[in-house]
């Protein structure tokens, strides 16, 4: 085996005397504590609830909570704009910033 580091031959041989084989073992996964009915029904009574009261609430993680609520579908949305925007002055900023102020100024 040329080309091939001493910790993989250690790791292989380590496996084939434990197992018998060379084939790779399966990672043991823990139980989830987010149950999906009951992440969506705590969810609707608490729709401003952060990730870290969920976390609290249900004795996880935030990223634990962030996972299951991305594997249900149920993401944050960013507001990026204020609704009640002032028209007259957004409309001076755009005529402003449509004039170039100077030839070597870049936008």
């Amino acid at each position: 085996m040329y080309g091939c580091k001493r910790k993989f031959k250690k790791a292989w041989k380590k496996l084939l005397n434990e197992t018998g084989n060379l084939e790779k073992r399966l990672k043991r996964r823990s139980a989830t504590k987010f149950f999906t009915e009951e992440l969506e029904s705590y969810i609707e009574g608490h729709p401003g609830a952060m990730l870290s009261e969920i976390a609290e609430k249900f004795g996880g993680s935030t990223s634990g909570v962030f996972n299951a609520l991305k594997r249900i579908g149920i993401t944050s949305k960013k507001e990026y704009f204020y609704i009640e925007r002032d028209k007259i002055k957004h409309q001076e900023f755009d005529e402003k910033m449509s004039k170039p102020m100077c030839r070597h100024c870049l936008y």
